[in-house]
């Protein structure tokens, strides 16, 4: 191993371990959405269909390779401990694909403070273990790897650094949809301009070049994950759920706390301080780079979302940009902390040195990162962002009766627990945790999230009323009400309480309900699209993998942004 990277390595693992061991990822919004679709892989690889929520819909609305590899260690582990070492592996992983990608534009040892300004960075720990966006996550490192081996390919025109760029952007389109659509195009162009500046006279070259890679790592995404672009060729628009990111952080606070500060911290301070490496050339791709994604992560703060993307600006969530965004000024952060450092990672702070401005300012940026990082890491217990967890297994044990299957079921007051209680039980709900990829009409038409909470979205009770109303042709019979508050809307809507289970929840019947009808996709392609995720999605990562892992003969590289343009050949 790189010994630069060493001490990035050993930051990343000591500031993380706590936060995974406690399974503060437990707590998070979107882990136990992607504990779910793990749980249908490992019940059913070969099938995109799960019945489990929303009467039924297509996994292939999300891509498979996160869930699929949760679902591998879950036959030797629980999916809960399977997520929690996925997870930190990935943030393992960071560091060194930081490093990987710096050393398109740095030496080394600035490289290796990327890194280390990588741990630190508070949007990696949001994500993480705030939000639970691990395929998020994982998708960041292998665009941040295939950039850096892009780098690498246009400078040799090597055919297996070509096949590691392309073999990697195909596992990125297979970890995250949004990655590849959005932030690839990014990274990879900032590193094909940083080529272009610094070397324009070979810009016959890197055009063929960038054709190549760009046309190859848009087959493999697209062959990759086909499925998903079939299912969204026909997604059906929907009302937009209110999120935080789309407000305008400069007039709401609450909104700016989260998307701003918890996710940049001082991040842009420091960033400002490396403005002079504009005026470097090969640097102005990661500052363009940079801004544009920085802009775009303030949400409705600004115009550009809604220039970018239309109308359906307002069905995306903008904390990912600001992940992105923050991993695109890493570079520039990481020459600035070099020149303030003015030595390597791992050379000794005396105490006499902190008097020296530079010294202070240094220090003063890592421990101001690190209480911002570890502050959003622990968001989900500074803030009750869930309902109290309970005891699951009553409401599990009831709906595994054999004669309460054949209708549906609903549960209020849980918070994302009710993920977690359809992962354990055949029987099939109304609600979900993915929202994009339900297709009952009143809750696309809704402007809700979960049901499960409809009065924390709706406070008037307007979509939860319309949606009971219309339950009964969903074969919507049982309810289990955690909370008070819901009970006059089941009433009204005829539901009657009949029993309280021992960890406290009401149970509620209505009997009158017709028995759930099929569980069937409603059309079937003959298995080619479940045959595709089945098995390109692993095979492209292992593909990657397996490249990387070849020896490679040593050679003396220059990163692109300091290399030297050689003197013109004489006539």
């Amino acid at each position: 191993m790189n010994q630069l990277i060493r001490r990035p390595l050993l930051l990343a693992f000591w500031f993380h371990l706590p936060f995974v061991v406690g399974g503060i990822f437990l707590f998070s919004f979107d882990a136990a959405v992607h504990i779910f679709f793990a749980d249908h892989y490992a019940q059913s690889w070969w099938s995109l269909w799960e019945p489990r929520w929303y009467t039924g819909f297509s996994v292939a609305s999300y891509p498979p390779l996160v869930h699929q590899i949760l679902a591998i260690l879950g036959t030797v582990m629980p999916l809960k401990a399977a997520f929690g070492i996925t997870l930190f592996g990935a943030l393992l992983a960071m560091p060194v694909a930081v490093y990987t990608y710096a050393r398109v534009y740095l030496e080394a040892r600035a490289a290796a403070w990327a890194a280390l300004a990588a741990v630190v960075l508070p949007s990696i720990a949001l994500a993480g273990h705030t939000f639970g966006q691990l395929p998020t996550l994982i998708a960041a490192v292998l665009m941040l790897l295939g950039a850096g081996r892009l780098g690498r390919y246009l400078e040799s025109g090597a055919t297996r650094d070509l096949a590691v760029t392309v073999a990697l952007a195909g596992a990125v389109a297979a970890a995250h949809h949004a990655t590849f659509m959005f932030a690839l195009p990014v990274f990879f162009g900032a590193v094909v301009g940083a080529s272009w500046l610094q070397r324009s006279f070979l810009w016959r070259t890197i055009l063929v070049r960038t054709a190549i890679a760009a046309g190859a790592s848009i087959v493999a995404g697209g062959v990759t994950i086909a499925p998903f672009w079939m299912w969204a060729a026909n997604f059906r628009d929907q009302s937009p759920i209110d999120h935080l990111s789309r407000h305008n952080l400069l007039t709401d606070l609450d909104a700016q706390a989260l998307f701003f500060w918890a996710s940049y911290g001082v991040l842009f301070a420091t960033a400002l301080g490396a403005g002079f490496m504009v005026r470097r050339r090969p640097y102005l791709s990661a500052v363009v780079a940079t801004v544009f994604l920085f802009t775009l992560s303030l949400g409705g703060t600004t115009q550009l979302p809604s220039w970018i993307f239309g109308a359906r600006w307002e069905w995306l969530t903008y904390d990912r940009f600001a992940l992105w965004a923050g991993l695109a000024a890493l570079p520039p952060v990481g020459a600035t902390l070099a020149t303030l450092a003015a030595g390597s990672p791992s050379s000794r702070v005396r105490v006499r040195e902190l008097l020296n401005l530079k010294r202070v300012a240094l220090v003063s940026f890592v421990v101001a990162q690190f209480i911002f990082a570890a502050s959003a890491a622990m968001l989900p217990l500074l803030g009750r962002l869930q309902p109290q967890p309970i005891d699951l297994n009553p409401i599990v044990e009831f709906l595994d009766e054999p004669d309460h299957r054949n209708w549906r079921y609903l549960t209020l007051g849980l918070g994302d627990q009710m993920i977690f209680v359809t992962a354990r039980t055949e029987a099939q709900s109304v609600d979900g945790g993915y929202h994009t990829a339900r297709t009952i009409r009143e809750l696309v038409e809704s402007g809700i999230g979960h049901i499960d909470y409809a009065l924390w979205w709706n406070p008037d009770g307007q979509s939860l009323d319309r949606f009971l109303a219309a339950s009964g042709k969903y074969s919507l019979r049982w309810v289990f009400s955690n909370e008070r508050r819901y009970e006059p809307y089941l009433a009204r809507h005829g539901w009657e309480r009949i029993s309280l289970l021992e960890n406290g929840v009401w149970v509620w019947d209505r009997a009158d309900v017709p028995e759930i009808a099929s569980v069937d996709p409603p059309v079937r392609d003959g298995g080619s699209t479940d045959a595709i995720s089945g098995v390109l999605p692993l095979s492209m990562l292992s593909v990657a993998l397996a490249l990387i892992g070849l020896p490679r003969r040593p050679r003396i590289r220059t990163p692109i942004g300091l290399s030297k343009r050689p003197a013109p050949a004489s006539r």
